[in-house]
C-alpha cells in the first residue's frame, strides 16, 4: 500500500501543464527534427519543449528506491498489481462497445470534413473554394497546411499533397531547408494552388487597414498559440497563487508550458478575411521567387510581442516551419 500511495505522490509530482494541451514537443513526427540544445541562445531563442525523457529517468530512481524499501511487501504488491490488472482489462472489455460507437460517430464528422476540405470539389462558380478564403485579389488557405493523414494528435507522413483542414496538427518541419521549400511548393501545386507569395502572406496578415497582428495592433498573448498563452492556465492547474503567477514575456520558459495545438484551436487568431492561426502556432514559410521568409512566429519562440507582427522574418533555421497555400481568384 506504502508503494501505491508514494508512486501517486510522484505522479501528481510530475504532472505538466494541465488538462489544457498535452506537450508533444518532442513526439514531431519528422525525419528532419534535429533542433539544437543550444537553439535558445544560437538560434533566435525558438527554445526546445520539455524533456520528457527526464521525467521518466527520475521516476525510475524513485520506484527502485520505493522497491528497496518496501521489499517486505512485494508479494502483498504483486498480488494487488494482478488485481489492478483483472479490474483494468474487464474495464477495457465493457468499453470497446462504447469505443467503437464513438469512433464511428467520429467518422461521420470528419466525412463531412473532408468533403468541406477536399481542394478537387468543382469550385469554378465561386471566388474561392470552401477551404480557402477570399482576400484582396487572391484565395488563401483558411488553416495551416496539413497533411493528407494528419489527425489531432499526430501530423502524418504523406507529402504529395497540402490540405487545409480544421482540428488536426500542421505540417512542420525542423530545420527548414531548400529540400522542403521545394516539397511545400509541390504540395500546394498538386491541388491546384501556390506557395503563398511572400506581399500576398504578408498584405493577408496585415489586413486592410494593415495592422502590426493579423487581429488588429495591440498585443495579446492569448489570442494566438504563443509560447507564453497557457502560463495563467499552468498556474491555475498547480494550484499557484494569481498573485505569484508569472505572464510576463517568455513566461513560457519557466513553466514549460507551451505547444503546437491543432489547426484552428483558437477561434480569435483570425485575419480579417477569416484565415486563422496567420500569426502563431508553426512559422509559416513564403515564396520570395528567388528563396523563401519565415513569418508569423511560432508557439515556443521568445519574444512573441515582436516575433508574431506580420512583418517579422526569422533569419535562422532551426525551427518549426510550416506554410499555407494560395491562388488567385475564380
Amino acid at each position: 500500500m506504502r508503494k501505491i500511495i508514494y508512486f501517486f505522490i510522484i505522479s501528481l509530482f510530475f504532472i505538466g501543464c494541465g488538462d489544457k494541451e498535452e506537450n508533444i514537443y518532442d513526439s514531431v513526427n519528422d525525419s528532419d527534427n534535429t533542433t539544437d540544445s543550444s537553439e535558445t541562445e544560437d538560434e533566435g531563442g525558438c527554445g526546445p519543449g520539455k524533456d520528457q525523457s527526464e521525467v521518466s529517468d527520475q521516476s525510475e530512481v524513485s520506484d527502485q528506491s520505493e522497491l528497496s524499501d518496501d521489499s517486505e511487501l512485494s508479494d502483498q504488491s504483486e498480488v494487488s498489481d494482478q488485481s489492478e490488472m483483472s479490474d483494468q482489462s474487464e474495464m477495457s472489455d465493457q468499453s470497446e462497445v462504447s469505443d467503437q460507437s464513438e469512433v464511428s460517430d467520429q467518422s461521420e464528422v470528419s466525412d463531412d470534413s473532408e468533403t468541406f476540405d477536399d481542394p478537387e470539389v468543382d469550385d469554378s462558380d465561386v471566388p474561392c473554394p470552401p477551404d480557402m478564403v477570399e482576400s484582396g485579389e487572391i484565395c488563401i488557405d483558411r488553416y495551416e497546411a496539413s497533411r493528407s493523414d494528419a489527425s489531432e494528435t499526430e501530423q502524418g507522413e504523406k507529402t504529395d499533397k497540402a490540405y487545409s483542414k480544421k482540428g488536426v496538427l500542421p505540417w512542420m518541419v525542423n530545420p527548414m531547408n531548400d529540400t522542403h521549400l521545394a516539397e511545400f511548393k509541390a504540395a500546394c501545386e498538386a491541388v491546384g494552388k501556390r506557395l503563398c507569395l511572400d506581399d500576398e502572406w504578408v498584405t493577408s496578415c496585415k489586413g486592410p487597414d494593415e495592422t502590426k497582428y493579423s487581429w488588429g495592433g495591440s498585443w495579446d498573448r492569448e489570442i494566438c498559440n504563443n509560447v507564453d498563452t497557457f502560463c495563467d492556465d499552468y498556474c491555475a492547474d498547480n494550484s499557484i497563487p494569481s498573485e505569484e503567477c508569472s505572464t510576463s514575456a517568455n513566461c513560457g520558459y519557466t513553466y514549460s508550458c507551451y505547444t503546437e495545438v491543432p489547426t484552428g484551436s483558437f477561434e480569435n487568431c483570425m485575419n480579417s478575411a477569416g484565415a486563422y492561426d496567420i500569426n502563431g502556432n508553426v512559422w509559416e514559410i513564403t515564396d520570395t521567387g528567388s528563396g523563401y521568409m519565415t513569418r508569423g512566429g511560432a508557439f515556443n519562440c521568445a519574444g512573441a510581442v515582436d516575433r508574431l507582427a506580420c512583418t517579422f522574418n526569422a533569419g535562422w533555421t532551426a525551427l518549426f516551419a510550416g506554410f499555407r497555400c494560395c491562388k488567385d481568384k475564380n
